[in-house]
């Protein structure tokens, strides 16, 4: 942890890319960090790399592009999915369902026809 740096301490034109790792977290505290948008904005702008891994693109929801749309609306996205969610019996522990707000955010959707796949 010596060596982990802040959100607020990355510039994005350092970096190639920027990849949200998986886990539950973000649903609670990346969503809605002000730091965190900021900095996916500036990667978006630059058009470089986001990337996000299981429920990594809830840290995503709050994200704009330049037109003020979200990043997922008419774009390919997937995450774990609702019916994992279910099967882990998490849906009430959690802010939202990552599926779900991704759709409302317009994102064409898509998983395996069987969950976990």
């Amino acid at each position: 942890y010596e060596n982990t740096k802040k959100l607020s301490d990355i510039n994005a034109k350092d970096y190639v890319a920027l990849v949200y790792v998986g886990g539950h977290g973000p649903c609670f505290d990346l969503a809605q960090d002000k730091t965190n948008i900021q900095l996916a904005e500036e990667f978006w702008k630059q058009g470089k790399i986001l990337s996000a891994i299981c429920h990594g693109p809830a840290a995503l929801v709050n994200v704009k592009d330049e037109n003020g749309k979200s990043i997922f609306f008419g774009r390919k996205a997937t995450s774990f999915s609702n019916q994992e969610e279910e099967q882990v019996k998490l849906t009430d522990a959690i802010p939202f369902l990552v599926e779900t707000r991704i759709k409302q955010l317009g994102a064409n959707y898509e998983k395996n026809d069987k969950p976990w796949g």
